[in-house]
């Protein structure tokens, strides 16, 4: 129980088996070794094993060895069996099968086959009498488009034709000569540029005002009475003239 043989103990690298005999009490020692005895023939005894022991011990090590590798063995066995492939014959005899079918049952289906399309061809089979037939049909579908067509026809001619004439009465309305005739007047110079002062009409020698009815020359000092132009000429009535 002495402090520097616990620690000795405690330090040691080589294992320790505390074995104090007939002890009336748990020592220190005993809690700082690796294992504990209660007499020193139980630590020899712990040290070295009976030989019988052991060698049965190996002997049954032994055994299970064997029968784990022996069950191993067998379940690689087993599973390469299983994925071991057919023979080839069994691999040829469903697709022999398949085309043993298939070789019985093409005849029919060709035969099948041709007389559909025999009757598909007899049905669209083209006679004389389907010809006329055909054309009576047409020519009355061209009768019906036809006398439905021409009031189609007339309308849209009438519904274009008061829309031109809106569209006329609209232009004659936002023309110039229209102001013209509510009393206004327009001056130009003798090249035709319009005078929008007095100033510039007083600079002009000579100058050209445009009334509804026509045009007339004037001079700024009143040198010579103004000319009077040509009134031009009416349009007839109901004559859209054109708009360009």
């Amino acid at each position: 129980n002495e402090e520097n043989v616990v620690r000795a103990a405690f330090n040691s690298e080589i294992p320790l088996i505390s074995a104090v005999g007939h002890e009336t009490d748990t020592t220190l020692i005993d809690y700082v070794s690796d294992a504990r005895a209660p007499t020193p023939t139980g630590a020899a005894e712990i040290a070295v094993p009976v030989r019988s022991e052991l060698l049965l011990t190996t002997g049954e090590q032994g055994e299970r060895l064997k029968r784990a590798l022996a069950r191993r063995t067998g379940q690689a066995r087993d599973k390469l069996a299983a994925a071991r492939l057919p023979r080839p014959e069994a691999l040829l005899q469903p697709k022999r099968q398949r085309l043993d079918y298939a070789s019985a049952s093409l005849p029919k289906a060709a035969l099948a086959l041709v007389q559909t399309a025999r009757l598909r061809l007899s049905r669209l089979a083209i006679s004389p009498a389907s010809l006329k037939s055909d054309i009576r049909a047409s020519k009355q579908r061209l009768r019906d488009t036809a006398v439905r067509a021409r009031p189609a026809l007339a309308r849209l001619i009438e519904t274009r034709r008061t829309a031109l004439a809106s569209q006329g009465k609209l232009l004659e309305t936002l023309s110039y000569q229209s102001t013209l005739k509510r009393g206004y007047t327009i001056v130009r110079d003798t090249n035709g540029n319009l005078i929008r002062s007095a100033g510039a009409a007083a600079a002009s020698d000579a100058f050209k005002i445009s009334f509804g009815d026509g045009d007339v020359i004037a001079h700024p000092d009143g040198s010579s009475p103004p000319t009077a132009a040509k009134p031009a000429k009416a349009k007839p009535k109901g004559d859209q003239g054109s708009l360009f």
